[in-house]
């Protein structure tokens, strides 16, 4: 199965391999092996952390692009939710990058938990502490740290309705929004 998902990501654009067909092959032969020695050992754990890892990978990938191509609220979302795989990505990269796109957002008070959060990291030289410190300051000397309106209703507010006045079932992103406390 991985030699097969292999060959077929190597079939990529007429048979010419883009720099990220590689390692897109590499990964999905993986996690294919992945889950033939797993699902041979009735070991779901193994599984589990590949998965969470690719999704780690996936959140981070997503929020750059998000960002690169101007949603910079779908970016700070997707942001958000990198704060579950600390465990996978680094801290510091994680709350720089929500810390950058809640900046760039005008949610102020998503970029002020960023920065305590930056500040707060056990692996931050002084010299790297006292930079996110004087730069926190300049930031919120100007602006203060609070977001211009909850995270719920940043949504927008129609996406929910129907023509016919009803309301749609929770969208396939909705739960992108379950643990943001807005």
């Amino acid at each position: 199965a991985a030699a097969a998902a292999a060959a077929a990501a190597a079939t990529v654009n007429g048979g010419g391999v883009t720099t990220a067909a590689p390692t897109a092959a590499q990964t999905l032969a993986g996690l294919m092996t992945l889950m033939d020695s797993s699902s041979a050992l009735g070991d779901d754990v193994v599984m589990d952390r590949a998965w969470h890892a690719a999704e780690a990978y996936h959140f981070w990938l997503l929020a750059h692009r998000q960002l690169y191509d101007g949603n910079i609220d779908s970016a700070m979302r997707t942001a958000l939710q990198l704060r579950r795989y600390d465990d996978i990505l680094d801290p510091l990269d994680v709350y720089s990058f929500l810390g950058l796109t809640a900046f760039y957002n005008k949610f102020y008070g998503q970029c002020s938990k960023a920065f305590i959060k930056l500040e707060s990291l056990a692996s931050l030289t002084d010299e790297k502490r006292r930079a996110f410190a004087d730069l926190a300051m300049s930031i919120f000397l100007k602006h203060p740290p609070a977001d211009p309106r909850s995270l719920r209703e940043a949504r927008d507010p129609g996406s929910r309705k129907l023509p016919g006045g009803g309301e749609r079932a929770a969208g396939p992103l909705d739960y992108l929004l379950e643990d943001l406390g807005g």
